[in-house]
């Protein structure tokens, strides 16, 4: 598979929410993460790789029972590193929770 791209749903529960029901950073984070990093599989031909640099952005809140479709997509393979970008919406209304960044090197 060479597409560089992936995409996930995920539906947030009580659990993953703050005490004002709203998505922790941390878990936002985590999803982008999850999507990141199967996009990036996609480009890597079989070399192993980790992550030296994950940045997210939050600009908007996710609240729990929300659905929240991650999408990734690689932009750019070297032969040292990977570029990747993602962005996580809210399923219902298609707004951006937030958008990352992440830098990948072979290992």
């Amino acid at each position: 598979m060479d597409t560089g791209r992936a995409e996930i749903l995920c539906k947030t529960t009580a659990e993953m929410a703050n005490p004002f029901g709203l998505v922790q950073g941390g878990i936002i984070a985590g999803i982008m993460d999850n999507v990141i990093g199967p996009a990036s599989m996609t480009r890597a031909e079989g070399r192993r790789f980790v992550s030296v640099s994950m940045n997210v952005g939050y600009l908007k809140p996710a609240r729990a029972g929300d659905v929240l479709r991650g999408v990734a997509r690689v932009v750019k393979t070297g032969k040292i590193q990977m570029y990747v970008e993602g962005e996580i919406t809210r399923e219902h209304d298609g707004e951006t929770v937030a958008r990352g960044t992440c830098i990948n090197i072979f290992t």
